[in-house]
C-alpha cells in the first residue's frame, strides 16, 4: 500500500472504464498511472504520467463525460473547462482499470512518487502498448475514403469512436435516455 492512491487523498470513482480508454484519449505512454484534465488554453484534454505530458484527444473525453453515471461521479470535481483551469485531475490506473480523482497538486505528488522508477508493471504495459500501436496502424488503413480517395477522419467515421460509443452505450446510462 506504499503508493496507493488513497494515501495521496485521491478518491476512487467506481466507474466502469472502456478498454484502451487512455489510448482513445491520446495517451501514448506505458506508465501504470496517467492523469487527465481539461485546459482552456488549448480547449483540449491534457494527459500527464509523471514523466511526460501532452495534448489528448477531445472527442473521447467529451463522449465519456456525456454519460450520466460519469456526470454523477464527477459532480464534486472541477476537471477544467473552456473558461477555467482544472482544480482536480482524473487518474487512471491502467493495471486495474480504475479511476481516481483528486486535487491537482495531490495527483502530481502521487504521479511523481509512483512513477519515479520503472517497474515490472511498466515493462508489461509497454509490451501491451506496442501491440496496440501495431493494431492501430493496421486500423488506419481501414478508414473510409471519400470520392477523391482521401481518408475521412471525423469522429463518427472513426473505428475508435464507434467502438468507444458502443461500449459506453452497453455499460453506462446516457443522460435522460438520450
Amino acid at each position: 500500500m506504499a503508493h496507493h492512491p488513497q494515501r495521496y487523498r485521491l478518491l476512487g470513482l467506481g466507474l466502469p472504464l472502456p478498454p484502451q480508454f487512455e489510448r482513445h484519449c491520446g495517451y501514448p505512454g506505458a506508465k501504470r498511472y496517467v492523469a487527465f484534465y481539461w485546459t482552456p488554453k488549448r480547449n483540449d484534454p491534457l494527459y500527464e504520467d509523471g514523466a511526460s505530458r501532452g495534448i489528448g484527444s477531445g472527442w473521447p473525453w467529451l463522449l465519456f463525460m456525456s454519460y450520466s453515471a460519469v456526470q454523477k461521479a464527477l459532480f464534486p470535481f472541477h476537471l477544467g473547462s473552456r473558461e477555467t483551469e482544472a482544480a482536480h485531475w482524473l487518474v487512471l490506473s491502467r493495471q486495474d482499470r480504475t479511476l481516481w480523482a483528486g486535487y491537482r497538486t495531490d495527483v502530481q505528488d502521487f504521479l511523481r512518487e509512483t512513477q519515479s522508477s520503472p517497474s515490472t508493471d511498466d515493462q508489461m504495459l509497454l509490451i501491451d502498448a506496442s501491440n496496440f500501436l501495431d493494431a492501430q496502424r493496421l486500423m488506419r488503413h481501414k478508414l473510409p475514403k471519400d470520392k477523391q480517395g482521401t481518408e475521412r477522419h471525423g469522429p463518427e467515421e472513426c473505428i475508435e469512436y464507434t467502438f468507444l460509443k458502443a461500449w459506453l452505450d452497453r455499460n453506462m446510462p446516457r443522460p435522460d435516455g438520450a
